[in-house]
């Protein structure tokens, strides 16, 4: 999961190479693209895709257009070759990775500031204006996008990614009060430990713990405008999206979503594959393979396959 610099690539395929290429049947015509396109407003001679949600727009009168769908989605007599699947955007995106995309080499800014004491892995790529601490170790093959702040003990592993803005290993907010007056602030010492294969949005924010770890597993995808309060544990293949905001020592367990702008109080545990949908307030903890909602999140369904 390499994230680079991309750029538009023009190709020429006919729908049974990109067919053969995905181990799919197509109906229609042979016909060649040389672009991907938006099936909102579909150009001549690219390839798209159609979702059962997304309704058929009006197309032009002789438009050659190679749609991925679903069998029976796209009326016959449409003029349109389709290429029949299951999954159609994830047939869609790997044709895109595949055959339209040009990726350019990772590369280290001359604006970056890289302190002595940091350990840089092969083929990093680390953007304008970021800047690596001393304590901080990356891996191989992972990009750093620009004004990055990596701050502390830091172990950030191969194949990852940390987009614009983003902030790791900041001081938390830990101020306890000592008088009516006066505020007592406790600084932070820990490592924070993210495995492989992590997404990290801009402008996210990860604190640094007072002692111990914070710790993202292998294949975590954390949204943009993301807050990871100090000591949080994120488990493997789990998904963070935009806004969402977990206090301390908050757990999420492996394969769990948690929705836009849902927020999670300190100390909570969220159990395996469970799901916090969009703008949910979690107050307690919650159990695996179930689905929660609402203010505070309450459960709508048992998920099951995740539950123990």
């Amino acid at each position: 999961m390499e994230l680079t610099r991309y750029a538009l690539k023009r190709n020429q395929l006919l729908a049974s190479e990109i067919a053969d290429y995905l181990a799919l049947e197509y109906t229609g015509e042979d016909i060649v693209v040389y672009y991907p396109s938006s099936f909102i407003s579909p150009e001549n001679n690219t390839i798209t895709y159609l979702e059962e949600n997304v309704a058929l727009p009006e197309l032009s009168a002789g438009l050659k257009l190679i749609v991925i769908a679903r069998k029976g989605l796209v009326p016959e007599g449409k003029g349109i070759t389709v290429i029949v699947s299951d999954n159609p955007r994830k047939d869609f995106y790997l044709v895109v990775n595949e055959f339209f995309t040009k990726r350019e080499a990772h590369d280290i800014h001359p604006t970056a500031a890289i302190r002595d004491g940091a350990e840089i892995g092969i083929n990093v790529n680390i953007g304008r204006n970021t800047f690596v601490d001393d304590g901080v170790k990356i891996g191989n093959n992972t990009y750093i996008g620009s004004n990055v702040v990596l701050s502390g003990k830091i172990l950030l592993g191969n194949d990852c990614v940390v987009k614009d803005g983003a902030i790791i290993g900041a001081d938390g907010y830990a101020f306890l009060r000592e008088d009516d007056s006066r505020f007592i602030y406790m600084p932070q010492f820990g490592l924070i430990d993210i495995s492989e294969e992590v997404w990290i949005g801009a402008n996210a924010t990860i604190e640094r713990p007072f002692f111990g770890a914070t710790k993202i597993g292998r294949n975590v995808k954390v949204d943009d405008l993301v807050h990871l309060g100090q000591s949080v544990k994120i488990g493997q293949g789990s998904r963070i999206t935009a806004g969402a905001v977990l206090a301390d020592n908050v757990s999420v367990g492996r394969d769990c979503f948690l929705g836009i702008n849902c927020s999670v109080r300190e100390g909570i545990i969220i159990g395996d594959g469970t799901v916090v949908g969009m703008g949910g307030v979690v107050t307690s903890d919650l159990a695996a393979g179930c689905t929660y909602a609402g203010v505070p999140a309450r459960p709508l369904n048992d998920r099951h396959g995740f539950r123990k």
